[in-house]
């Protein structure tokens, strides 16, 4: 019984690294700078004067392999 003990013991010492270490995949490992940004932005602004407000989407689409930009900016009429 201690053997089969410190046999496991040894196993679990040598796989642990590997478990504790292991990579994400390259297709999240790409985006993980940019997860941050994911989501829905609103703000206000201005250009040469005119304000309005600005409406941006950020959104992960084919299965992640791309994330997707929507803009809107809208101003009062002049």
């Amino acid at each position: 019984m201690k053997n089969f003990n410190l046999g496991f013991a040894a196993v679990v010492i040598f796989l642990m690294p590997s478990i504790l270490f292991a990579q994400t995949s390259k297709q999240d490992s790409i985006w993980s700078p940019f997860k941050y940004f994911v989501g829905k932005w609103n703000g206000l602004g201005a250009v040469e004067g005119k304000h309005g407000n600005y409406e941006r989407s950020y959104q992960f689409i084919f299965n992640r392999r791309f994330i997707e930009v929507k803009n809107k900016s809208t101003f009062a009429p002049t």
